[in-house]
């Protein structure tokens, strides 16, 4: 009886020791994968041609919007030209399904380039980005940094209709043909939004 006894600890005790072990494993191998999970790889990419795709997640990996003009040297960045590209060859229904991407990045070059389409109801695209106050990105110019809401953006940038900042060069504005009242609406709703960025930073990154 003892060494039937002795023979069956040796199991007993490879199971205590690979239990653990395997649970060890599975709960690293989760870890990773949550950490290394990027919310692009739920996205729909049907319908959108390979090239935009592959520039779309070139534009992410970079995690900014810039101007022409980055850092002490005054180089131009090749994701401004990344920008430019996407938003003159995506065509219009394409942009519009990478308004719902999960970049903030993406989607504000998404809404920009779909502003600049000459028949684009730019005044239904700018008031729907002013609403969206969960979405946030990193625009460089110059030497600066700064988190901006896709519409902050637009209205400072694409189509300057802010009375907070200075307009951009008038070669880099673009006609927006909207009326007075349309113009005053979104202004309101800017200043609303930009009265409560702080606010919904801290929403965002509590």
């Amino acid at each position: 009886m003892k060494n039937n006894r002795r023979n069956r600890n040796p199991k007993i005790l490879n199971r205590a020791i690979v239990l653990p072990i395997g649970t060890l494993a599975i709960v690293g191998l989760m870890f990773f994968l949550s950490s290394a999970y990027e919310p692009s790889w739920t996205f729909n990419w049907q319908e959108i041609r390979p090239e935009i795709r592959d520039t779309v997640k070139l534009i992410e990996r970079y995690g900014s919007v810039t101007s022409g003009v980055v850092g002490y040297a005054g180089k131009t960045p090749q994701q401004w030209h990344r920008r430019k590209w996407l938003m003159k060859n995506a065509t219009e229904d394409e942009l519009t399904k990478l308004i719902d991407y999960p970049s903030g990045t993406v989607k504000a070059i998404a809404y920009e380039g779909l502003i600049r389409k000459p028949n684009s109801d730019k005044y239904k695209l700018i008031n729907q980005a002013l609403n969206d106050t969960t979405t946030f990105f990193n625009y460089q110019s110059g030497c600066v940094g700064l988190p901006m809401m896709i519409g902050e953006y637009l209205v400072e940038n694409v189509i300057p209709i802010s009375d907070r900042v200075p307009p951009p060069p008038p070669e880099k504005v673009i006609e927006y043909n909207l009326s007075e009242s349309e113009i005053a609406n979104l202004r309101k709703l800017y200043n609303e939004r930009i009265d409560k960025k702080e606010e919904y930073l801290r929403k965002i990154y509590k």
